[in-house]
């Protein structure tokens, strides 16, 4: 893979290069650039109070991508949840599954979830919880892989191309396992599945290119480094002030910054409950 360094002395950054950076400052890499790309995103579309984050983790996230704040967080673990508090821009955070939301019907006028739910096995439950919380005409925004996903890794890829097509399957297998995917489909699967809640797709937009997804994986194994730091500090960067100038910066900004791919290996729904 080439890596254009472009003018590192000086960057001038466009939207997507800014959220990328603003993420890197505060997470990996990899999740930098998959951060920044849906950063842009959920970027366009107004949240209407309250909302409730589904699966809000360590709240970095959130930190960035929603500057006005977010009603509400849950996630599964204490650990998670206290993160969340540290980190993110949420009202109220609190330890609560997803397939049972602990509060009432029609309490919410946005559900947000950003690649949570492909995580959860009874993803029927999940939908059906979260229309239940929603008022009429209230909406759900969520970002999830789908079915292009594990074949356009960098090693899946590549050992298709060499022919080595049992070995590219036993990859993806492992690495879905280890990410613990179990909703990897085409937007037809997620607008039926919505539909069966009472939920209508108002648009779906797929995002991160193959390039990009290549460039993901890649990045998994350039953020090690990152880890160790991690446990020793409790932060990802070394030098979080002056992210424009490293190496992952220069290497994936290219990624952050890149059009609305024909097909992409995520997709971003926008939807509402039928009144």
């Amino acid at each position: 893979m080439l890596v254009d360094l472009g003018d590192w002395q000086n960057p001038v950054l466009t939207s997507g290069e800014d959220y990328f950076a603003q993420h890197l400052a505060r997470v990996p890499a990899f999740r930098a650039l998959i951060r920044g790309l849906e950063n842009q995103l959920f970027s366009q579309e107004a949240l209407q109070a309250p909302v409730l984050d589904v699966g809000c983790g360590d709240g970095h996230f959130a930190a960035v991508a929603f500057p006005g704040g977010i009603d509400v967080g849950i996630d599964l673990t204490w650990e998670i949840v206290a993160e969340g508090r540290a980190h993110g821009r949420y009202g109220h955070v609190e330890v609560a599954d997803g397939t049972r939301l602990p509060y009432p019907s029609a309490a919410f006028r946005t559900v947000v979830s950003n690649c949570v739910i492909e995580h959860i096995p009874d993803i029927e439950g999940l939908i059906g919880e979260v229309a239940r919380v929603l008022v009429p005409g209230g909406r759900f925004l969520f970002s999830v892989p789908n079915d292009s996903f594990t074949g356009a890794l960098f090693t899946a890829s590549n050992l298709e191309r060499l022919g080595l097509h049992r070995q590219a399957e036993s990859f993806g297998r492992w690495w879905n396992r280890r990410a613990a995917h179990y909703h990897l489909e085409p937007a037809i699967v997620w607008e039926e599945r919505l539909a069966r809640h009472g939920l209508l797709v108002d648009r779906h937009v797929s995002y991160m290119s193959q390039e990009a997804t290549r460039a993901f994986e890649l990045a998994h194994y350039y953020s090690v480094p990152s880890l160790a730091w991690h446990r020793v500090t409790g932060q990802w960067s070394l030098r979080p002030q002056d992210v424009k100038h490293s190496l992952a910066f220069r290497w994936l900004r290219r990624y952050a910054a890149e059009p609305e791919p024909v097909w992409g290996t995520n997709t971003f729904f926008v939807s509402h409950k039928a009144s």
